[in-house]
């Protein structure tokens, strides 16, 4: 999923932790993923001719589930218009802003990518 279908990394990451003992929700959430694959198996990532323009994009959430104690922050940098790096982690420190909480997994990925 992370090399050719990004848009269920999120959902496949989510369900990964249940695989232990899943139950009835985490089934019928691996449902809707399959049913959604399955409507759009003709998708595909493509390159188009824009200008190769570097963008950043990042997101974090807050606790939203209680059986967490750690957020998650994403980010996806596109060139051209297309995705070419992206990632979606728990959080390792705590923000005090959502604002904060950005520039902390841009910084890290920045990093790791060796910029």
């Amino acid at each position: 999923m992370n090399s050719t279908r990004p848009d269920i990394a999120y959902d496949v990451t989510r369900l990964s932790r249940y695989t232990h003992n899943p139950d009835k929700s985490h089934w019928i959430a691996l449902d809707k993923v399959a049913r959604y694959l399955k409507g759009t198996i003709d998708y595909e990532l493509t390159f188009g001719s824009t200008p190769p323009i570097l963008e950043g994009y990042s997101d974090g959430n807050w606790i939203s589930y209680s059986d967490e104690t750690k957020s998650t922050n994403g980010c996806i940098f596109t060139l051209g218009g297309s995705a070419m790096s992206w990632k979606s982690s728990k959080k390792t420190c705590i923000a005090q802003s959502t604002m904060e909480s950005k520039l902390i997994v841009l910084e890290r990925h920045v990093l790791r990518l060796g910029g």
